[in-house]
């Protein structure tokens, strides 16, 4: 074994061991992420069929967004609020890639392929949040 000697004074290691930051006013601004929050508007949606395979990692927006919009059993299919979901699940070695088709009030559609678009939730949310917001605005127009 090799014994190695080395001459640091003693402000060498205070440095070592504490490196000052700079101050404020001379680091660079760091961008810093902001959160926003969106909210679905599920007063809007009367349907929800999505395809998936569970097991696939793409298909988490689908599983994602079930559990938003999944509503307790207690709601009557009577209730203005009631969503119809209907969930096909593929078998693990499927090779189909997910999609989701959301109906809204009005008969209008969104057919979303999960899959072969790489969406994210919150590409999901924004993009079911933006149709519902539309015909939220044609409803209140409307009267």
């Amino acid at each position: 074994m090799r014994t190695v000697e080395a001459n640091f004074r003693t402000t060498d290691l205070i440095y070592l061991i504490y490196r000052p930051r700079l101050p404020n006013h001379l680091r660079k601004h760091q961008p810093t992420t902001t959160i926003t929050k969106m909210s679905v508007p599920v007063r809007t949606i009367t349907s929800f069929r999505t395809t998936f395979n569970p097991f696939s990692p793409v298909s988490r927006p689908c599983r994602l967004f079930l559990n938003l919009i999944r509503q307790p059993s207690t709601i009557p299919a009577s209730s203005p609020n009631h969503i119809d979901i209907k969930v096909t699940q593929l078998p693990r070695t499927s090779k189909q890639l997910p999609e989701m088709t959301i109906g809204f009030k009005g008969g209008k559609e969104v057919k979303l392929e999960v899959g072969k678009r790489q969406m994210k939730i919150g590409d999901v949310i924004e993009e079911v949040a933006r149709v519902g917001r539309i015909i939220e605005r044609e409803e209140t127009l409307k009267g």
